[in-house]
């Protein structure tokens, strides 16, 4: 019975173990110790598979590994369509940061700046796809059902744009560059899943709408802007959060025009912009598609000289002058053709 117990009390130990590694619970077990050499290879058999999977997390979205231990199943070669909400970050005049910047504080920097956007992302129910460069792409609804999606996209575009800031600030002390970071998201169906080839898979989607996602942040360049989301979004969030109108355009790829939006705050909070200076932009707005440019030009350069630049507006004082000079045949002639990314 004395060597029975030393037996099955460290194997039990084990299997406890393993069942929490299937389970992806990684940290705090301690090792399994026994005088009985087998028993000592296969907790050291263990541990090491535990190390290994600790660092094939950090590689793959955390839900989908759980998914396939769950499964006991092999990741094949297989997607689905389904309703997505992508999102695609990119800093600011990154290349130019880090050609000035020393290597190893850019990546020390850089490490702060990913570890709190995906902490934030991965609180609001977001699946990292990747990081390209100083981009993060990622994506809500799979491979774990998210309900109101776009929803979390939002808010968590809005949370990170906070520690954003925060982040800078610290940044600003110690004389590091400021890290601005763009936005663009979209919802629609795309494709998602294991894609690649036998040997190499890589769980992602692809698709028209994520195309749109990534051109909508490359999109914040010219209005100036931080958070542009499609009207697709629009149409889902518009009760929860205050955004406003930048343009009707025709991104490059597309052929119908889609209106596009900059997401601004929480509804009723007015962080950046406040109530009024939102109610006379979209009263200018609502002259300028009703065609009346004249009002429109008017309030547009009445909100300049009240509240200072604003480019959004700026842009609208363009074509309002152009308008009235030339006014559109049709209603295409309000669409912008635009050929960022």
């Amino acid at each position: 019975m004395i060597v029975a117990k030393k037996i099955s009390k460290p194997l039990s130990e084990l299997a406890f173990i393993i069942r929490m590694i299937e389970k992806l619970k990684l940290d705090n077990q301690n090792r399994v110790d026994s005088h009985i050499k087998e028993i000592v290879d296969i907790s050291d058999a263990v541990d090491n598979m535990k190390n290994a999977l600790k660092s094939f997390r950090k590689y793959v979205p955390a839900d989908l590994v759980s998914e396939l231990m769950s499964m006991h199943k092999e990741a094949v070669l297989s997607v689905e369509k389904k309703e997505l909400t992508i999102c695609f970050t990119d800093i600011e005049n990154f290349t130019t940061i880090s050609e000035e910047t020393d290597l190893e504080i850019l990546v020390e920097k850089m490490g702060d700046y990913f570890d709190g956007m995906n902490r934030i992302l991965q609180n609001n129910y977001a699946t990292i796809d990747k990081f390209i460069g100083d981009a993060i792409m990622s994506f809500w609804n799979s491979p774990k059902r998210v309900d109101n999606h776009a929803f979390f996209a939002c808010k968590a575009a809005l949370e990170c744009l906070k520690f954003n800031t925060e982040l800078n600030e610290r940044f600003s002390k110690i004389g590091f560059p400021l890290l601005n970071t763009r936005f663009g998201i979209n919802t629609g169906e795309a494709i998602v899943g294991n894609i690649g080839y036998e040997e190499r898979l890589n769980y992602t989607v692809i698709g028209d709408n994520v195309n749109l996602a990534s051109r909508l942040e490359g999109l914040n360049k010219y209005y100036g802007t931080r958070i542009i989301i499609s009207e697709s979004v629009y149409n889902i969030v518009k009760n929860d959060f205050e955004v406003r109108l930048l343009d009707n355009v025709i991104v490059k790829g597309k052929t119908c025009p889609i209106k596009i939006y900059e997401l601004l705050d929480f509804k009723n909070s007015y962080s950046r912009y406040s109530k009024e200076f939102l109610q006379k932009y979209s009263d200018g707005v609502n002259y300028f598609y009703e065609k009346k440019w004249n009002e429109a030009l008017s309030i547009f350069n009445e909100i300049l000289n009240k509240y200072g630049f604003d480019k959004p507006s700026s842009i609208f004082i363009d074509k309002c002058q152009k308008y009235i000079k030339n006014p559109p045949s049709d209603d295409t002639g309000f669409c912008t053709k635009m050929d960022y990314k």
